[in-house]
């Protein structure tokens, strides 16, 4: 693949074993990088269905990277996390480059915390 186009950090809905997953990022223009853990400057939270991340805590959020070489797919992962009027965007550091991350703002702080920082484990330990 291309070492063209946007990265991208998910740590929800778009990680592998998901349904967002199969929907938009198992195709030919999308290539897993890898997974890693954050720098601990988060506090990703329980939005019943899926987690949302907010760039403010002192935890670490586990992610996937992907890099997207079809800005189809990037127009389409914008729609799908309903930026820019619900989530953000921002950019982190990973162990590929600079990647985006969709990000809340901090008036979802006080909803269900997702302690561990991996939304993949806390569903599986429901």
């Amino acid at each position: 693949m291309s070492k063209t186009g946007n990265l991208y950090a998910v740590y929800g809905t778009l990680r592998k074993g998901f349904g967002n997953y199969n929907r938009l990022l198992n195709n030919e223009h999308c290539e897993y990088l890898g997974t890693q853990r954050t720098d601990p400057n988060f506090t990703m939270v329980s939005l019943g269905g899926f987690p949302g991340v907010i760039p403010s805590g002192k935890k670490e959020v586990t992610i996937e990277v992907f890099r997207v070489n079809q800005p189809r797919i990037d127009k389409q992962l914008d729609f799908l996390e309903g930026y820019p009027s619900f989530y953000q965007k921002m950019k982190i550091q990973t162990q590929w480059g600079e990647a985006d991350m969709y990000i809340l703002s901090e008036d979802y702080l006080g909803k269900k915390e997702v302690e561990s920082g991996d939304w993949k484990e806390f569903i599986q330990g429901k």
